[in-house]
């Protein structure tokens, strides 16, 4: 997730990892959510940090919510969505 890094959540879930498993290499690398899931499900990841929802969900996955976050939108006035409170993610 790229905006792991600046949510602090990245740095936070790396620094609990090498206390509890100091003896494990770390290895970090950035891509999206669905290649996450494909190489997790192939056994070349062993985790991935994803915004959830997942438009494709694979069964033997398990997930954790580390954290939860405010997202906002920027719409013109007039922009028919603006007139509603909150608008799903899944709206767009």
């Amino acid at each position: 997730m790229p905006s792991a890094a600046f949510s602090g959540i990245l740095s936070q879930t790396a620094s609990e990892f090498r206390q509890h498993a100091p003896e494990i290499q770390l290895l970090l690398e950035e891509m999206l959510g669905p290649e996450q899931l494909i190489k997790i499900a192939a056994g070349i990841l062993d985790a991935g940090i994803i915004r959830l929802p997942i438009e494709h969900e694979l069964a033997h996955l398990e997930t954790k919510v580390l954290m939860k976050e405010r997202m906002v939108i920027a719409i013109k006035e007039d922009h028919p969505l603006a007139r509603l409170k909150e608008i799903s993610v899944r709206t767009w």
